[in-house]
């Protein structure tokens, strides 16, 4: 199935843009929690919580990403839905995997699960960057490939965003 790329008046279908409102307003909502300033991590606890957060919303952009992907498989969306749909999203897995990292753990014992959920985030930050690209430039055979490795990440950020999943 091919990512349709047509720049003439009419052939925007109505389910067309409700699918790709669809997955831009979970971005956007998933984006609230993350964007705020973050604090220090005071306690094992807290530190914890924040990343939990991180993955929460990593998550949030990975699932937009496999709906979005989903309709493609579906329906067909055009390419410009397509990238701006996985722009938002790993804009957003960019932005969690950013402030996560900008915690400092508040002792060695937390240093592990730091180096994991690091991973894990950049994963999914790269996973999302490379579909934008392979979006934007019609690639859908790539694009669907790389597509595959979205439940394993999700599965993934699960495991850390525990409660807030």
């Amino acid at each position: 199935m091919r990512i349709v790329d047509r720049d003439l008046p009419g052939h925007v279908t109505t389910r067309a843009l409700i699918q790709c409102a669809r997955a831009a307003i979970v971005v956007l909502l998933a984006s609230a929690p993350v964007n705020g300033c973050v604090g220090p991590a005071l306690s094992s606890a807290a530190y914890v919580d924040k990343g939990q957060t991180s993955a929460a919303a990593s998550l949030s952009a990975v699932r937009s990403a496999e709906l979005a992907v989903d309709d493609l498989r579906r329906d067909g969306l055009f390419a410009p839905q397509m990238s701006i749909v996985l722009s938002n999203a790993a804009d957003e897995a960019s932005s969690a995997e950013g402030t996560f990292a900008s915690i400092q753990p508040p002792d060695p014992s937390l240093d592990r699960y730091r180096n994991e959920l690091d991973a894990v985030l950049g994963e999914a930050t790269d996973a999302l960057a490379t579909m934008r690209i392979d979006a934007r430039r019609t690639d859908s055979p790539s694009m669907l490939a790389r597509a595959g490795a979205l439940p394993r990440i999700a599965q993934a950020l699960e495991r850390f965003a525990g409660a807030q999943a």
